[in-house]
């Protein structure tokens, strides 16, 4: 008899106690799922702002490449063979002669190719006439370059063959 008024004594506390456990069983597995819905939530947004980084990236190199299009659109050969003129007076060359010849087409761009006959006194001046090419805003490649001296030995013969490339889409 005396057991059984100790358990009869005891019981509410027991089954007190055992509530407690499954409550606590409980809640820990409610505040697992949390903290795992939160970890997931943080690794979306790490990863959305690291998506947001690049398609920034990718904003700015498409305005790059806008602003190169608009720079590299067809001129006139006129206007091409005038500003080469212009390179070639600030580089004090004479061009003896320049011939344009038929344009290049290809998938993204189209190439004029010119040929030019130019004179000069040194190697120098030929070299700040093909850097003032290369450097121009009209977009050059120098494709081949032949050098020949006079035979009076002070001038120098250079033939140059460029293009001038532009954008056709």
């Amino acid at each position: 008899m005396d057991s059984t008024a100790l358990v009869n004594k005891h019981k509410n506390k027991v089954i007190n106690i055992f509530v407690i456990i499954i409550a606590l069983i409980i809640s820990s597995n409610i505040y697992q799922r949390q903290n795992s819905a939160i970890s997931s939530m943080r690794n979306k947004k790490e990863y959305e702002a690291k998506k947001n980084k690049e398609i920034e990236n990718i904003n700015k190199l498409e305005k790059k490449i806008s602003l190169y299009k608009n720079s590299l659109i067809r001129k006139d050969p006129g206007l091409i063979m005038a500003s080469i003129n212009s390179y070639a007076g600030e580089a004090e060359v004479n061009i003896v002669s320049i011939k344009p010849d038929s344009e290049q087409s290809h998938q993204n761009y189209s190439k004029l190719p010119f040929d030019l006959v130019i004179s000069a006194k040194s190697y120098h001046a030929v070299g700040k006439f093909i850097s003032k090419l290369e450097s121009s805003e009209d977009f050059f490649i120098i494709e081949s370059v032949s050098l020949k001296i006079e035979s009076s030995g002070k001038q120098l013969t250079a033939n140059i063959r460029i293009s001038n490339l532009y954008f056709t889409n």
